[in-house]
């Protein structure tokens, strides 16, 4: 293990959460506390994207998506943990939607797990550069693991093992999949969905349990 990583792995435990134990590969690969803006996180706006203070806040503008990549490191294999809100005192419909950002190759599109608090759901999209629109690999589902309460948190994970993917509400396993994977590996990033804006924390990536 890279002495880099050993550090990053020794700090992530000093500051432990409820989130870092989920994700519970024995090597820390990524972490960010939102203490300050790490240079890694690219293409974002910075008008809707705000990280300070331990959380980072992204602010969706009416009808559209805010989102944030972290473009320092592709992952073919990892453990993906962060714990997401939609912030209290935003308007919070069922259309609103909070998640992870995973398998992103750049001009061939992505995939997106996403919970939406307001009404109980989760589901796995997937935007395609080639046919420009989004496809549902996974369509809405009702969760009964997902904390409906407003302003509150939910923890989401997800594995990732090549073109396997499982992921996880609060620690309970959600749906797995088989992607499109990206050669050589995707960025991974967070996206908020209007009309609400949403809070994370806690983001970590390890290799996997």
């Amino acid at each position: 293990m890279k002495r880099g990583a050993l550090c990053l792995a020794f700090a992530a435990a000093l500051l432990a959460t409820d989130s870092a134990v989920a994700c519970n590969g024995k090597n820390v690969l990524f972490w960010d506390n939102f203490a300050a803006v790490n240079s890694g996180w690219a293409l974002y706006d910075k008008d809707t994207a705000k990280i300070s203070g331990g959380s980072l806040k992204l602010t969706p503008e009416p009808t559209r998506r805010a989102f944030i990549i972290y473009r320092a490191d592709l992952y073919e294999k990892a453990n993906v943990c962060v714990d997401a809100a939609l912030r209290e005192g935003t308007a919070e419909p069922a259309a609103a939607a909070v998640g992870l950002i995973f398998a992103w190759e750049d001009y061939v599109g992505f995939y997106y797990f996403w919970v939406s608090p307001g009404n109980g759901t989760a589901g796995v999209s997937r935007w395609s550069d080639s046919a420009r629109k989004w496809l549902e690999p996974v369509s809405p589902r009702k969760l009964e693991e997902i904390n409906t309460t407003a302003g509150a948190k939910n923890s989401l994970r997800l594995t990732i093992d090549g073109a396997h993917v499982a992921a996880y509400v609060n620690d309970r396993p959600f749906v797995e999949i088989k992607i499109k994977a990206p050669e050589l590996g995707g960025f991974i990033g967070l996206e908020a969905d209007a009309p609400a804006a949403a809070t994370f924390e806690n983001f970590m990536i390890t290799d996997l349990p």
